[in-house]
């Protein structure tokens, strides 16, 4: 911790993340760890990623949990069952990252749509040949209401996040300035009862 204070001429961080479990280290030592941290004032909060919601509540046992970063989006929507309703009740923010399922909701694949050999996201169930082909036919039909509203796929995507109770910002990924500016324009898009209604039908189907 004080090299990286060093190292960013920094007094204190302004959020720490666990993002994944060390075998070899008790995730709930680290969490003690931070909580002194944090006592200490050398960080300002605390944030875990990748967990289900007990191991979130064995963490805020040893420590207050200040943000969780989860998958969360229109394709994968298993964190709001349990993870995302426990966050708001503990006043703990929320942060889905992947919420264009990995580019899936990017609406640019093909039905016939392949990773190459080696791609990180060939261990992702989305990608599974069969969920793929379920998942591409609800995309469509996202892109058509899209289409009415004058939005892309992704624009409704993210908007359909934003407007979710407990959220209020996500990670989209991006490797050009085109795409970045593109899912800035999902933050003016507002979602009425109506659409937001459209859509769980198009995700229930």
């Amino acid at each position: 911790m004080e090299n990286s204070l060093r190292r960013l001429q920094t007094d204190y961080i302004d959020l720490y993340y666990l993002h994944f479990t060390n075998p070899e280290t008790s995730y709930i030592d680290s969490i003690g760890e931070l909580t002194r941290l944090k006592e200490e004032g050398k960080i300002r909060s605390i944030g875990i990623s990748n967990v289900n919601v007990e191991q979130l509540k064995e963490a805020n046992q040893h420590g207050h949990i200040d943000v969780v970063q989860s998958p969360y989006n229109m394709l994968d929507r298993v964190a709001g069952e349990e993870l995302l309703p426990y966050c708001i009740e503990s006043g703990i923010s929320f942060i889905p990252y992947g919420p264009l399922a990995f580019g899936i909701l990017g609406g640019k694949y093909t039905e016939d749509f392949k990773l190459n050999e080696g791609d990180w996201r060939q261990s992702v169930n989305l990608f599974e040949e069969n969920t793929y082909k379920s998942n591409f036919k609800k995309v469509e039909k996202l892109k058509g209401l899209a289409k009415e509203m004058n939005l892309e796929v992704s624009h409704l995507a993210l908007a359909w996040l934003l407007n979710k109770k407990g959220i209020d910002t996500v990670i989209p990924g991006g490797k050009r300035a085109e795409q970045i500016r593109e899912s800035v324009r999902a933050v003016d898009v507002s979602l009425n009862e109506k659409v937001m209604k459209e859509i769980e039908s198009i995700l229930e189907d």
